[in-house]
């Protein structure tokens, strides 16, 4: 039977128990935390050298005093060898053992503080943050003498999840965790770490749930940043001959402060790259912004220019193509003598009838092509001007056209542009801004055809009259957008493609336009497949 009492070694007040037999010893180490154990060289049921053995089998820092009424050097080395922390010759005077008891409390703290010390720098010293959570629950294994550990931590609905776990060997998948009302979530919600030495009965809290069968002892410690749960530790005792006590806890305390610091750290610093990330992309997508606003300016200018040349142009060829109209009705007077023989170099075998339609035709030809030129530029005038203060009715399909002829400068000679455009759908508008957003939509499309390995290559443009709305669409045959994108795809400064090629802004920008006009617009896309931009804007009536 063991008694109990308690008494004074070099300042410090020290509670003793007193035990007749080995078997004792070891039943009391089991039970409780012990700093330093004083044992017989013989005794009754078991040899000292016996018991120095199987206590540190139980708590390898629990410091052990062998007193030997028959002493030696050899016996005190191999003592020392086996682990005892003094070897003291009997009868020992108080002064001498109340020293080397002292001795050892100390030698314990420092060994419990050192274990401590290289934990956190273990912890502190890990440079990759997804390691940081292995690193964690292995230097807590080591430091809390623990079979297994894992680490939970919150997702984003603030649900725990098993971030890494000894057992598993590995970082589960997310969301392979233990889900609902759990030990560890009761723990994280109350802030209050929980020790179970049998079973979870230990704990009021946990009365009513089952334990495991297999462990035979845990601590759950929830790990606090201010109000925010940052994850909670779980420590498990399988195998180990003696349960987590109370004075545990402490250890368990440190560990938990020092993981929480280095998993905010991690955190903080995640947060801080991302930002830098983000704000180098968005600086880099400003400045590609504004060379894009420069070269806008440009082509405005460059417009402006074309447009005198390409009135004298139009102008001449019209006269060119009425004369040229002339000399076809005297066609037959060029077949007669001597007319045909001074254009025989001309005619050369062929009658004036065809050369005259042939050259009527160039000059069509280049008309059509003057033509073009001065709609182009005059659809560059237009998107570079600023907004007219009122909206203004319009026709839609004509701002479509422009953007086309516009858009159709940026495309390949690969990709077949469509038009099916119902005529008088008539809308409000302002006509630069919605040439905007219709240019957009056709080099984005135009974009996602001319992928490499695409069978086909097109784009097709449609407009509709539809239950007071017209209704304008975009069509690609392209690979589609993921599903993952689709929720963000309107919002600015994302993008979907590499490197500068966008800013981010282009579809963003068109939800504004669309959404100041009263009108939607929505798309619809598959994999595999292509996309569908559509632009529903109020009809108007009013003539």
């Amino acid at each position: 039977m063991s008694k109990k009492f308690s008494t004074t070694i070099i300042s410090e007040t020290i509670d003793v128990d007193m035990v007749s037999s080995g078997k004792e010893a070891l039943h009391l180490l089991q039970q409780r935390e012990v700093d330093v154990v004083i044992i017989s060289k013989v005794m009754q049921d078991i040899s000292g050298e016996q018991l120095l053995t199987s206590i540190k089998a139980i708590s390898s820092r629990t410091e052990v005093i062998i007193c030997a009424r028959e002493t030696s050097v050899k016996a005190a080395v191999a003592s020392i060898k086996a682990g005892a922390f003094d070897f003291l010759a009997r009868p020992v005077q108080f002064e001498v053992l109340a020293a080397s008891v002292g001795r050892a409390i100390e030698s314990r703290r420092l060994k419990i503080a050192s274990a401590l010390y290289q934990t956190s720098q273990a912890i502190f010293s890990t440079g990759d943050p997804e390691s940081l959570p292995q690193v964690i629950v292995e230097v807590a294994m080591n430091v809390m003498q623990a079979d297994d550990a894992s680490l939970m931590m919150p997702d984003h609905t603030g649900t725990l999840y098993v971030e890494y776990s000894h057992a598993l060997s590995g970082k589960p998948e997310p969301g392979s965790a233990p889900r609902g009302e759990s030990i560890a979530s009761k723990v994280g919600a109350d802030r209050t770490p929980a020790l179970f030495s049998q079973s979870l009965s230990d704990d009021p809290r946990f009365s009513d749930k089952m334990g495991s069968g297999n462990v035979r002892s845990s601590i759950v410690y929830p790990l606090h940043s201010g109000d925010r749960l940052v994850g909670v530790l779980n420590l498990n005792r399988r195998n180990a001959p003696k349960p987590f006590r109370q004075a545990d806890m402490e250890s368990a305390a440190v560990l938990a402060s020092q993981a929480t610091l280095a998993l905010e750290n991690s955190r903080l610093m995640g947060e801080l790259r991302r930002r830098v990330t983000d704000l180098e992309a968005a600086q880099s997508r400003l400045a590609h912004t504004e060379r894009l606003a420069g070269i806008g300016q440009l082509a405005a200018g460059v417009a402006h220019e074309i447009n005198n040349p390409v009135s004298f142009l139009l102008t001449s060829i019209e006269h060119i193509e009425e004369s040229v109209g002339y000399l076809e009705g005297a066609a037959e007077y060029f077949e007669k003598e001597p007319m045909r023989g001074a254009l025989s170099s001309w005619l050369d075998g062929t009658s004036a009838k065809v050369e005259l339609g042939e050259l009527m035709q160039s000059v069509r030809d280049g008309k059509e092509g003057a033509e073009r030129i001065r709609d182009i530029a005059k659809d560059l005038r237009l998107l570079s001007r600023k907004d007219a203060p009122d909206m203004v009715r319009i026709d839609l399909n004509e701002s479509i056209r422009g953007a086309m002829r516009v858009a159709r400068l940026s495309m390949g000679k690969n990709v077949e542009l469509r038009s099916h455009l119902l005529p008088g759908v008539w809308v409000m508008a302002l006509e630069r801004r919605l040439s905007q957003v219709f240019v957009n939509l056709l080099v984005n499309a135009a974009q996602a055809v001319s992928q490499e390995g695409a069978s086909e290559r097109w784009v097709d443009v449609r407009t509709v009259i539809r239950d007071g709305w017209v209704v304008a669409s975009v069509s690609d045959c392209g690979s589609g957008i993921p599903p993952e994108f689709m929720r963000r795809i309107f919002e600015p400064f994302f993008t979907t493609k590499p490197g500068e090629s966008g800013t981010g802004l282009g579809l963003s920008i068109s939800r504004e336009i669309v959404e100041k006009h009263g009108g939607i617009i929505s798309v619809d896309s598959t994999i595999g497949t292509g996309t569908t931009f559509e632009i529903k804007l109020p009809l108007d009536r009013s003539l």
